[in-house]
């Protein structure tokens, strides 16, 4: 239900350019922790309509303290603005029926901040279409994300080589490493609907920064609630230790041949938290594109779409001037060191150097244009449009 000013009875928001909750109508500022809707310790004792009909979910029914309306509220939301007047409320059921979250990092980026910095963005590609140079933002929300703060015990084994010249002889050098590593406050994306790639790509948050949990917080916001199980949970945190486990334990260089891990989670010493994310979308060719902002630190995390005809041009460009330098030098420089100096080796030599410079700064950019169109690719992922678009106000 919506949360109303002490002084005139009006809704009021969380505002992260000020670290306080406001009322538009009178303009009374509160700390959010002094802040407690009346009503709270009543929503927490209601009981949901259970239907056993498998075609239909549990919901929660609330009424709009602002025009009356009913809200159903899935049972993965957690909290939700009206549907009809947008006056900004919150579950407060839904989010002590499963697990009230124990921390949240509030809001700091302001939406103005979020629009600014993407525009400016997209201002100074060089690699955008031009149709994009002014953005026009379809939908902006602030949601808080669920995470699980995670501490845990992993332990490893790896087994790494590379091949190495002895006497002229290709031989393979192996080697092995076990060992435990203690992994703290890994925090874990906990709404299944988001892909796992789409949220690490927000990261880090400060944990530090984390403030107990108050309702007051998610005003005038959007928020998820928990639903993976412990089993998702484990894989997921069994993956990224053991990601880093390896990226510690094998040297740069070496390739890896074998490697075996088991994650042990403290599960006492689990914590429930809230992020703060913005989500913007727009459209582009008819294509639906979904931006993410990290709330904390305004980190953009998504793709944007890319005209890659001055990008091809440019590797033509690069390919062609590499290629004339070569011939120049070969031309020019080592076939006179070859036949004035007889030091033949060390010219080709010299001119394999250039062939292999070459090489490496074509797959480089191949290797970073990929990356680029993985970027878009994800920011046109339909599941998260569908996350946001859900959260319609």
């Amino acid at each position: 239900m919506a949360t109303l000013c002490k002084n005139c009875g009006h809704p009021v928001k969380y505002d992260p350019q000020i670290q306080r909750v406001t009322c538009d109508y009178c303009g009374s500022v509160f700390v959010a922790q002094d802040l407690r809707d009346d009503s709270q310790e009543i929503l927490e004792d209601i009981e949901p309509s259970r239907v056993n009909d498998a075609d239909f979910m549990d919901s929660y029914v609330y009424t709009c303290n602002s025009c009356g309306g009913e809200i159903f509220v899935s049972g993965t939301e957690a909290s939700t603005t009206c549907i009809y007047c947008g006056s900004p409320s919150v579950v407060f059921s839904r989010i002590a029926r499963h697990r009230r979250p124990e921390y949240i990092i509030p809001f700091r980026i302001t939406k103005e901040e979020v629009i600014s910095s993407v525009e400016a963005k997209f201002k100074k590609s060089i690699t955008i279409p031009k149709e994009l140079r002014h953005l026009k933002v379809e939908d902006i929300r602030g949601i808080y994300l669920p995470y699980w703060l995670v501490n845990a015990d992993h332990y490893g084994s790896v087994g790494f080589g590379r091949v190495i010249y002895i006497n002229n002889q290709a031989e393979w050098e192996g080697h092995n490493n076990a060992g435990s590593m203690q992994v703290k406050n890994l925090s874990v994306n906990a709404t299944s609907i988001l892909p796992d790639e789409f949220c690490s790509r927000l990261e880090p948050y400060t944990v530090g920064a984390m403030k107990l949990f108050d309702e007051s917080y998610l005003l005038g916001f959007y928020s998820d609630a928990s639903d993976i199980t412990f089993g998702e949970l484990q894989d997921t945190v069994n993956k990224r230790a053991s990601d880093m486990f390896k990226a510690y334990s094998v040297p740069s260089g070496y390739t890896l041949e074998s490697s075996e891990h088991s994650t042990a989670i403290h599960y006492k010493e689990l914590r429930y938290a809230m992020f703060p994310v913005w989500f913007m979308t727009y459209s582009f060719e008819g294509v639906n594109h979904t931006i993410i902002v990290n709330g904390e630190n305004g980190k953009i995390a998504s793709g944007i779409p890319l005209n890659d005809k001055p990008v091809k041009v440019l590797l033509v460009l690069l390919t062609l001037i590499f290629s004339a330098l070569f011939f120049y030098i070969f031309r020019t420089l080592i076939l006179e060191m070859a036949n004035v100096g007889g030091n033949g080796r060390a010219a080709i030599g010299f001119g394999a150097m250039i062939v292999a410079g070459l090489v490496f700064l074509i797959g480089f950019s191949s290797r970073r244009y990929k990356k680029v169109l993985k970027n878009i690719k994800l920011s046109q992922n339909a599941a998260v449009y569908g996350f946001m678009k859900k959260r319609q106000g």
